[in-house]
């Protein structure tokens, strides 16, 4: 990190931020911003003034099923979150996604193992007001062959959405897409 600034009550912020691996990059971004309420927190709530991420490259690779991800972002930013921790609610007023190219190779499958009965499931409901997502491209398949899903979206969105992850379902009021 080249760069780190802690401001009162709880403002973060880091510029020119690199993971390393073996020398290999893992991440490397321009700038994280972070603002948070932190006051809530003792309620077991979070609020998120502002999230941002500028200037993204990040790569994740498992070795043993070769599944990869590789994603650059010019900006990556959440307005507004609220969440309530114990009752497992979220809000987003927005999120933002713009100049980002996201490539997905799913590797192998691998053997699926059983669900722990310790493990209590997700039950997760978030509500987002908007999605805007600028410049994006995306790829999805088996790595050196040409790619099984490929989409590029000059500029699109949805409004109102709610995602509930225990019943695995997501409610859309509005989609809009020009020129994808």
């Amino acid at each position: 990190i080249e760069r780190f600034r802690l401001r009162f009550p709880l403002r973060l912020a880091a510029e020119q931020i690199r993971i390393l691996d073996c020398s290999d990059t893992l991440v490397d971004c321009g700038r994280i911003a972070l603002e948070v309420n932190p006051w809530p927190l003792v309620r077991k709530r979070a609020v998120v003034r502002e999230f941002e991420v500028e200037r993204l490259a990040a790569r994740y690779r498992d070795t043993a099923t070769g599944f990869e991800l590789r994603i650059a972002a010019g900006l990556f930013a959440i307005e507004q979150l609220r969440a309530d921790l114990q009752h497992e609610k979220a809000a987003v007023r927005h999120i933002a996604l713009d100049s980002a190219a996201i490539v997905l190779h799913p590797g192998e499958p691998t053997v699926e193992k059983k669900p722990d009965s310790a493990t209590a499931p997700l039950r997760w409901a978030i509500d987002l007001d908007t999605l805007s997502i600028r410049r994006t491209a995306f790829e999805m398949g088996a790595e050196g062959i040409d790619p099984e899903l490929s989409v590029q979206l000059a500029e699109g969105g949805v409004e109102q959405c709610r995602v509930r992850l225990d019943s695995q379902q997501v409610a859309v009021v509005r989609v809009w897409i020009d020129r994808g």
